[in-house]
This record gives C-alpha cells, sequence and structure tokens, in this order.
C-alpha cells in the first residue's frame, strides 16, 4: 500500500519505509487507486491533524495529534484506523483481510496527483470546521472518519466515498500489474565539455573566438540530436522533438556563445537570464507562447543531461527553478516592450 503525503506532510512520514523507484510507485498507485492514499495534515491548536484520502473512493482517515512521540506508530495507527473504517461502513471481514493480505506493507512516496490532492484539500476545510477539543487525543478518529466521507461528491455517480467504497468491495479484490518502460539507454556521442573549460568567458576580443564558438557549435549538434532520439524514445513524435530541440539550440547556440564563450555546463550558463531578457529581445518570433514553450523545452533538456549524467538531480532542480522564474520575467518584459514601455526611457 503507498501512503503519497503533500510536501509540507512528509515529515510526519519519517519513520516509515520509504519506496526504492518512485516512478514504479507512482505507477503502481494509478494502476491500482484502490490501494493508495495520497494525504496531508493540518494544526488545531498546535497539534497536527493527519487527513488521508484513497484515491480510488476518497474514503477518509482522520488521525489525530501526531507527533515526533508517535510518529513511530503511525505505521500501525493507519493499518489500524483504515481496518476500523472498512468495518464502521460494513464492508465484510473477509474483503478487509483480503484487501490487506493484498496490499502488503505501508510504503511513502510522494503526493503527484492534482484531482486527489484538490479535493484532500476540500475535505481538509470541512473536518477543520468540525474537529472539536474532544478530537484531539493521539489516534485514530473514527466518527470524525466517517463524518469526512460523508462528503457529497460534486460530479460522482455516487453521492459520497463511503457508498462507493461498498460498490468496489463488491468486485473481487486484485493487483493489477505494472509494466514499467524500459528506460532509454543514452549513447554519449559528444565531447566532454571539460575541453573547452579554459576558453570560458572569453570574449569576441579574443582572436579565436569564432574558431572555439564554431567547435562548441558542432559538439552542440551531436548534443542536441542525442537530445531529439532521447525525446523520440520516450513516445514523442519526430516533429515535436525537433521543436524542442531548436528551441533549446537557441539557448546553447546562439545565447550562450552571443556575448562571450560558453557552454551549457559554464557556470555563467543561465536559463534565467535567457527566458528573462535576452530571448523576448532578441528572437523575432518571441511571444508569450514562445517563451513558455521554451521553457518546456529547455525543462525537458535538462531531464535529458541527468539522464545522461552530465548534471546531477540537485542542479535539475534548481535549473527548473530558475526556468520558471526566468518564464514570469520573460513575460513581464514582453509585455512592457509591446507598451513601449522601454522606448519612453529613451
Amino acid at each position: 500500500m503507498i501512503i503519497n503525503p503533500t510536501k509540507k506532510s512528509l515529515p510526519l512520514f519519517s519513520e516509515m519505509n520509504k519506496v526504492v523507484d518512485k516512478e514504479a510507485a507512482k505507477s503502481f498507485s494509478l494502476a491500482n487507486p484502490l490501494f493508495s492514499w495520497h494525504g496531508t495534515y493540518f494544526n488545531v491548536n498546535r497539534k497536527k491533524i493527519l487527513l488521508l484520502m484513497n484515491d480510488a473512493t476518497y474514503l477518509k482517515l482522520v488521525i489525530s495529534d501526531v507527533n515526533a512521540k508517535n510518529k513511530e506508530q503511525l505505521a500501525e495507527e493507519i493499518l489500524k484506523g483504515i481496518r476500523k473504517v472498512l468495518k464502521a461502513i460494513k464492508i465484510p471481514k473477509a474483503k478487509i483481510e483480503t484487501y490487506f493480505e493484498l496490499a502488503k506493507d505501508l510504503e511513502v512516496n510522494a503526493g503527484f496527483q492534482r484531482s486527489v490532492l484538490g479535493y484532500l484539500s476540500v475535505a481538509e476545510q470541512v473536518i477543520s470546521q468540525k474537529i472539536t477539543t474532544a478530537n484531539l487525543s493521539w489516534g485514530v478518529q473514527k466518527e470524525l472518519s466517517l463524518k469526512a466521507s460523508h462528503i457529497p461528491f460534486a460530479k460522482q455517480e455516487y453521492r459520497n466515498a463511503e457508498e462507493l467504497t461498498r460498490k468496489m468491495f463488491e468486485h473481487p479484490l486484485a493487483i493489477n500489474e505494472v509494466t514499467l518502460p524500459e528506460k532509454v539507454v543514452i549513447e554519449k556521442t559528444w565531447t566532454d565539455y571539460q575541453k573547452w573549460q579554459a576558453y570560458e568567458g572569453r570574449d569576441g576580443s579574443y582572436n579565436q573566438y569564432e574558431k572555439i564558438a564554431d567547435e562548441i557549435r558542432e559538439n552542440n549538434e551531436k548534443l542536441l540530436l542525442a537530445f531529439k532520439d532521447y525525446l523520440m524514445a520516450d513516445g514523442l513524435s519526430s516533429r515535436a522533438a525537433e521543436d524542442h530541440r531548436f528551441n533549446v539550440s537557441v539557448y546553447i547556440d546562439d545565447f550562450l556563445l552571443y556575448y562571450q564563450i560558453n557552454t551549457v555546463l559554464s557556470p555563467e550558463a543561465s536559463p534565467y537570464d535567457f527566458l528573462s531578457d535576452w530571448f523576448v529581445s532578441k528572437a523575432l518570433w518571441a511571444n508569450a507562447r514562445s517563451v513558455k514553450r521554451t521553457g518546456t523545452s529547455l525543462r525537458k533538456f535538462f531531464g535529458f543531461m541527468e539522464a545522461a549524467e552530465e548534471i546531477t538531480n540537485r542542479q535539475v532542480k534548481d535549473l527548473r527553478e530558475e526556468i520558471s522564474d526566468g518564464i514570469m520575467a520573460g513575460l513581464e518584459t514582453l509585455e512592457m516592450l509591446e507598451e513601449g514601455f522601454y522606448d519612453d526611457l529613451y
């Protein structure tokens, strides 16, 4: 059974087993939503109230006063709580036992389904208004869990989570096997960019500037072809992959070599500077759509670079933050350019 907590809730699950493969666990949750729960927490009188919700039926489980002292007991309390709630809504004992036999041990991944997280947020607001001081002691709050499970569905065939859960347990319970796609093998055909490290930062006054820039561009072309192959192996059409390849080429062939010599791995390489200013100022096709699309291409590109072991996961996260900030700043710059803001300054 997989628990997918929101980011803020992850520390509550620090004593529980983590999944070995996050993507595999996500695939399992999507294929077996009855055996997957999303979770969050909220505070009442300085006490953390944990709210879990089943991905398939939206059945709720409320556990109050989760803290550093009782976190070690949380996995046991969750399993006990699910049993209590299933029993309370009159699921047959044999079915409950089958459910837990199939579910096996609890493992923690991370919240990812927006639709589930959205409804979880609504449930949190409703439940937080129903909590009283009587509900704040440590452990499963069965009655509160049942009340939460009666929150009506907005667009469902069933009226509430309790009714849908009973319906699903009428069918044979089983675990759907998940076939994971094979990881794309990247053939490294390009030269290590350290070859040009000594030239980084040299501008147009350097007498071999064009020669070195052309060498880097030739190497970039090999990198970009591998990037395109990677996207197509991941399921993108040739045309979509070529669009992403072109967008990235503007960043690594034009922007990074425009003012001075830089490679994609140079410390001075900045997707933020590219998206926030250079692209919207220099690219004739720059508009709101192309800024966002180019940002998407760069996100995919840095994912490829991580897969190729050119950069680390930590670097990817930082770069993606730069991209998000660069898109926002680029849209603002574009708006000011369109309104003639900079013309008025001169």
